[in-house]
């Protein structure tokens, strides 16, 4: 006796969804004998949302992602695919260190037209200078033995400051919290704190590292010392190393210190050319 062998739609539906959760599906069709390409190249979100003219603070995440397509595969039907990710700031330079990893995969006859994705994210230096970045690819086919390269960019809102080669001080500020707006008198009552912040640019980088140290004093009006703190040394180094260092500090101003104006004096030295700068900001203490 012949069976009958019926099929529902809810049955096929359910066989389809099976095998298209079992492999990725890529958002475009491509034929299997394609050159090797890297395709479907986009900057993202957190929520990994396709982004197209990508806008970063300094301190952000860049997300990106692509597929490639055009990859040859050998008579098991395995591919075997090398890729290499550099992220470059507005000079040329490297920000964070080249990523290079390896994907393979053995394919069956219903994956003519998958293609690999690959993720990648990057975290941006708090410091890092504003301008246009880039994001260089490359893909190498070892069976096919050969590449193909891909080159995005996307701008940041960072640092503005010129880096030069002269050790000089920028920006430096009073204010009365440690991140608060500059004040507008300079003026400190007896019993608060004073809070400074300033950027320093010109100090040598050497190997990628670098090292500053710095001394201050308190004046009183007449031009001698009143205080002055035991020299500070900031001794580092990072594979993208800061062009622009930030400095901030605070000091207390007990109730009796004398009301009157005051001068407090930064003493600057590059350890590694031994160049030296100086700056004096006056300042006020009121009852």
């Amino acid at each position: 006796m012949r069976r009958a062998v019926r099929f529902t739609t809810i049955g096929l539906l359910a066989v389809l969804t099976a095998r298209l959760l079992d492999r990725a599906a890529t958002p475009r069709v491509y034929a299997a004998d394609t050159k090797l390409a890297i395709v479907d190249a986009f900057f993202e979100d957190p929520d990994r949302r396709i982004v197209r003219s990508l806008i970063l603070n300094a301190g952000e995440t860049v997300y990106f992602s692509f597929h490639v397509s055009g990859f040859k595969q050998d008579a098991k039907m395995h591919m075997q695919l090398h890729y290499t990710v550099q992220l470059l700031d507005p000079q040329g330079q490297p920000v964070v260190e080249e990523f290079s990893d390896d994907k393979e995969a053995t394919l069956s006859p219903m994956d003519q037209n998958w293609t690999p994705k690959f993720d990648y994210q990057r975290v941006l230096p708090t410091f890092a200078p504003a301008g246009d970045y880039t994001l260089k690819v490359q893909v190498e086919d070892k069976l096919a033995k050969a590449t193909t390269d891909f080159q995005g960019t996307f701008k940041v809102r960072g640092e503005t400051i010129q880096p030069g080669d002269k050790l000089s001080v920028h920006q430096f500020i009073f204010s009365d919290t440690e991140n608060g707006r500059q004040k507008n008198d300079d003026v400190y009552r007896q019993g608060t704190t004073l809070w400074a912040r300033f950027k320093l640019t010109g100090y040598k980088v050497e190997d990628k590292a670098w090292w500053v140290e710095q001394e201050l004093s308190i004046l009183d009006a007449g031009g001698n010392v009143l205080f002055s703190n035991p020299t500070q040394s900031e001794k580092n180094r990072l594979f993208y190393p800061p062009r622009v260092l930030s400095t901030s500090f605070n000091l207390d101003i007990s109730k009796g210190v004398k009301p009157g104006e005051y001068t407090l004096r930064l003493k600057i030295r590059d350890k590694l050319t031994n160049q030296e700068t100086s700056y004096d900001a006056k300042f006020k203490v009121e009852p």
